[in-house]
């Protein structure tokens, strides 16, 4: 039996590298992590709001995809968010 666990310690390159590509990740979320943060019980109730309920997706073997893109993203305001990132 081989492992896949690498014994070595990770080069000194990695490890400059890490911390600083962590900061670039969270100063790149911030903005993403606030919005959703300010709005959450806002994106919770409308999730909420489309749970239980039949949905029309124009097919089950081949979908129309506006119908099923509406109803696999019910949340506008998540939806922002998410659309702020690109």
């Amino acid at each position: 039996s081989t492992s896949t666990r690498c014994s070595s310690p990770p080069s000194s390159s990695w490890r400059r590298w890490r911390p600083r590509r962590a900061a670039d990740l969270a100063k790149a979320f911030a903005p993403f992590a606030e919005a959703l943060a300010a709005d959450e019980q806002k994106i919770v109730e409308e999730l909420l709001a489309v749970q239980g309920s039949p949905a029309d997706i124009g097919g089950y073997y081949q979908p129309e995809k506006a119908k099923a893109d509406a109803v696999m993203r019910p949340s506008a305001t998540w939806n922002a968010a998410l659309g702020s990132l690109s």
